[in-house]
């Protein structure tokens, strides 16, 4: 399962509330216990009393998947931590940084080499360019030294975030001044706030 439909899953899960079933349900069971309680031929009493253990029924399962949906959420959280684990220790991986997630611009560069097939490539840039448009705000994470940036720039106004300043100044010097001052550059991790060229 893909990481954004784990998190999509476990949002759809936030949302679900038995809150207006048992409020139904509460409402159906009082109907039902005011029938059952005017006289009645023995048969119907019966039915009635039948009724109410379908209910009894029904609420039972609503407390159980009342107290289910959490474990699941619970479960989901679990196996994201786990996912984005290798994200967070990267930088003890890929430079020995023992006791720090950060790396160095250079191992950080070749690192982020990304080598696509031309067909692939193509069909990136045409999403990108599908879903970026002056309308809207656009953020490029980790941008590295701009290579992917020029193809977001219809995004008003493009936010670009990396844990190196290096790779902020790198993707600003590839555009002129007007269109430079229309990109928010941001740098987090141990060099939070923003680039030099600010």
């Amino acid at each position: 399962m893909k990481l954004n439909d784990l998190v999509k899953t476990r949002n759809y899960l936030q949302q679900i509330s038995t809150r207006a079933v048992k409020s139904h349900t509460e409402e159906l069971d009082g109907k039902l216990n005011q029938i059952r309680n005017m006289p009645l031929h023995l048969d119907y009493r019966a039915d009635m009393d039948g009724l109410l253990s379908q209910i009894d029924n029904i609420e039972s399962q609503l407390d159980d998947i009342e107290t289910r949906i959490p474990a699941l959420i619970a479960k989901i959280d679990q196996e994201l931590i786990e996912s984005t684990r290798d994200f967070m220790e990267r930088g003890y991986i890929i430079n020995g940084f023992y006791g720090s997630n950060s790396t160095d611009v250079l191992t950080e560069r070749n690192q982020r080499l990304l080598v696509l097939h031309d067909d692939t490539r193509a069909e990136v840039l045409v999403k990108a360019r599908g879903y970026t448009n002056w309308h809207y705000p656009t953020l490029e994470i980790g941008p590295g030294d701009g290579v992917w940036t020029e193809h977001l720039v219809a995004g008003d106004p493009l936010y670009i975030v990396d844990v190196h300043p290096e790779f902020i100044n790198s993707t600003l010097s590839r555009f002129n001044d007007d269109y430079r001052n229309r990109i928010r550059p941001y740098l987090t991790g141990m060099h939070a706030g923003l680039s030099d060229t600010d």
